[in-house]
């Protein structure tokens, strides 16, 4: 039996050919390292301070930053870098409850706040923000019963969550599949984030999301409900839909209940969110769909009787004993 894993997913030219529809690359920037109880976030970490209108500052560590701050026991914390007032050193860390941590445009009387009007994270004491920027949460941790660190739950590298904001970082990279080349292998389109993304999950009627790559520096989010693998046209969806065809190596999407269907150039959820009311609780990163299918096997691995003289570039060949 062939062993699928051997297979080469990347050509030296860098387009990839037997794998499409998901994620090919996650930045990882941020440096963690939990000992005896101690958080730090190590030096050459890269965060990004949101500082004004569509301003946000990449900053890296330039040494250990150790967090010192009393914890409550048995609860779960983001973990934030502080950059001054001027949004550009990172000079601390700072941790607060994901339950005290929210986002929008009117500041709540206490917690972190991600101001979303005027794009700046900082904390809140008595109803008036102070004048400290923050980055996107790093990760997630937990404590024990005795206030201790005891897990780094989720690092958010790439992507993340603040209240009821995604965010998706520069350096994010996926490919959208777009049929087949004529040779047979499969045919991409390479998207990448080059500019960090952000995107209110309004939960009108949801709690459970997906969240995909529309092409280049763009993402957007629909329930989770509304997307179809399979190779069959889905029948009695809703006014909106997508459909991935493994087959065929395409996205589709319609918006009139099904009656038409066009091609969709976006890589499918790549991001799973779950939602209480307004709040986003979890989200989790899904699988890639595809890895290789049987025309890929069929034109790139060939058994043969022996060598040929002038064998095919990019074809591997299995002489038979």
């Amino acid at each position: 039996m062939l062993d699928t894993s051997k297979i080469p997913t990347k050509r030296v030219d860098g387009y990839y050919t037997h794998i499409t529809n998901c994620i090919t690359k996650i930045p990882q920037n941020i440096k963690l390292e939990l000992v005896n109880g101690t958080l730090t976030l190590k030096a050459g970490s890269k965060v990004y301070i949101p500082n004004g209108d569509n301003i946000f500052n990449p900053l890296t560590t330039n040494s250990d930053i150790d967090l010192t701050l009393s914890l409550q026991a048995s609860t779960s914390y983001f973990l934030f870098a502080t950059a001054g007032t001027n949004g550009l050193s990172a000079n601390g860390v700072y941790r607060q409850t994901i339950s005290n941590t929210s986002s929008g445009s009117s500041v709540p009387t206490g917690g972190v706040f991600y101001d979303t009007t005027n794009n700046k994270i900082t904390a809140v004491t008595g109803g008036v923000q102070e004048t400290t920027l923050m980055s996107f949460p790093v990760c997630v941790f937990t404590t024990d019963t005795n206030g201790q660190i005891i897990s780094i739950d989720q690092i958010f590298n790439g992507f993340g969550y603040i209240g009821n904001i995604i965010f998706v970082l520069p350096g994010v990279e996926g490919i959208i599949p777009n049929g087949f080349n004529e040779d047979g292998s499969i045919k991409n389109i390479h998207c990448q984030i080059e500019e960090v993304q952000t995107k209110q999950i309004i939960n009108d009627w949801n709690n459970h999301w997906y969240v995909h790559l529309m092409g280049e520096n763009s993402i957007e989010y629909h329930p989770w409900e509304l997307y179809y693998n399979q190779v069959d046209k889905p029948m009695s969806v809703g006014q909106t839909a997508f459909w991935y065809n493994p087959n065929e190596k395409i996205v589709q999407s319609t918006d009139d209940y099904g009656t038409t269907w066009n091609t969709a150039k976006q890589v499918t959820p790549f991001l799973e969110v779950f939602q209480n009311e307004e709040t986003i609780t979890s989200i989790k990163p899904i699988n890639v769909y595809e890895n290789i299918t049987s025309k890929t096997v069929e034109n790139k691995f060939k058994v043969v009787s022996e060598l040929p003289s002038f064998p095919e570039v990019g074809v591997f060949y299995f002489v038979k004993e």
